[in-house]
Parts: structure tokens; C-alpha cells; sequence
């Protein structure tokens, strides 16, 4: 996956989590969700990349 392969040369992970957690709050506005599937795939690879602390904020939004 491409991001995540940038994602391991980003020096500060908290702007891409910024930046990240900004796309599904504003698809849940509007009620535009991409599958499921891919959200859950992407955030367990935050999640094995930077741990559960990393990730709870947007396991949260879905949950």
C-alpha cells in the first residue's frame, strides 16, 4: 500500500494522523463512507505501525 510506504518516512506521524482523522469525520457528516473493509484494513496497519494508542481516536469514530 502506498501510503503506508510513506507513511514510515514521515518524521511527524501526528500531522498525517491530523490529516487522516479529518477525511472520515467529514465523510461521517456528510454520510459519503468508503467500505468498511478499508477503513478497518487501514487502521490496523496504523495500529501494527504505531500501536493502539496511535489509533484510538479513529477506531472510536467508528465504532
Amino acid at each position: 500500500d502506498g501510503m503506508m510506504v510513506s507513511f514510515k518516512y514521515l518524521e511527524d506521524k501526528d500531522v498525517f494522523q491530523t490529516f487522516y482523522t479529518t477525511k472520515p469525520s467529514k465523510r461521517l457528516i456528510h454520510g459519503v463512507l468508503a467500505s468498511d473493509e478499508a477503513e478497518a484494513s487501514m487502521i490496523l496497519k496504523l495500529k501494527e505501525a504505531c500501536g493502539f494508542e496511535y489509533t484510538n481516536k479513529l477506531q472510536r469514530m467508528f465504532t
